[in-house]
């Protein structure tokens, strides 16, 4: 189902279900406590959205100049190599993959259901395995006071969220990282430790 809020004036879409891709939190925080955006009918209340049970667009670096509601790929993620902490990915519930396999010179195409690459159950599959795991940056989600990152599977399309210990060693991978995308990696980390911060900066007001 499609969530919508009115945006100076005119209907725009933030999302789908607890998804919300079109925007980031600090932006839609930014905008609902100027009244840029205003409840639009049929939708949840604005402050539902921020109590928890959406995920918000990852603030992207390279997205720092585009407009909310204005992103072209609207369930962007950023591929990382984990393997030197497995349980980053091994944390998470993961789902059954499917596949369509075609006949080669035609007849009936057979769909197949295959435990996700990155659990101990794709073992038992005919295959070489796998002697890495990966992960996507894709979400932010407010939850205990902080923004806590939120991760996908880029085989079977599970999403998770990081806890703090477990993002801050997501932050050291990045860290880790040399080449052209080092730079760009670094930043990705202060964004992550930006969300979690907000509940250490919260405390100490409270």
């Amino acid at each position: 189902m499609g969530e919508y809020v009115m945006h100076r004036g005119h209907l725009v879409k933030i999302g789908t279900c607890e998804d919300l891709y079109y925007v980031r939190y600090a932006d839609f925080a930014r905008m609902v406590a100027t009244g840029e955006v205003q409840h639009a009918a049929g939708n949840a209340a604005l402050t539902e959205y921020m109590d928890g049970l959406s995920r918000f667009r990852f603030p992207f670096p390279d997205e720092d100049m585009t407009a909310p509601f204005m992103y072209d790929d609207y369930d962007k993620g950023f591929l990382v190599n984990v393997s030197a902490a497995p349980d980053l990915v091994t944390v998470a519930e993961h789902r059954r993959p499917s596949a369509v396999l075609h006949p080669r010179n035609g007849g009936y195409q057979v769909s197949v259901s295959l435990p996700c690459p990155q659990t101990p159950d794709f073992k038992a599959v005919q295959s070489s395995g796998i002697s890495w795991y990966i992960l996507e940056i894709v979400q932010q989600r407010p939850f205990e006071g902080a923004l806590w990152t939120v991760c996908r599977c880029p085989y079977c399309g599970a999403r998770w969220r990081l806890d703090a210990e477990r993002a801050l060693t997501l932050t050291e991978i990045l860290a880790d990282s040399s080449g052209m995308l080092a730079d760009y990696h670094a930043l990705l980390a202060r964004r992550i430790l930006e969300g979690y911060e907000a509940r250490e900066r919260r405390a100490v007001t409270a």
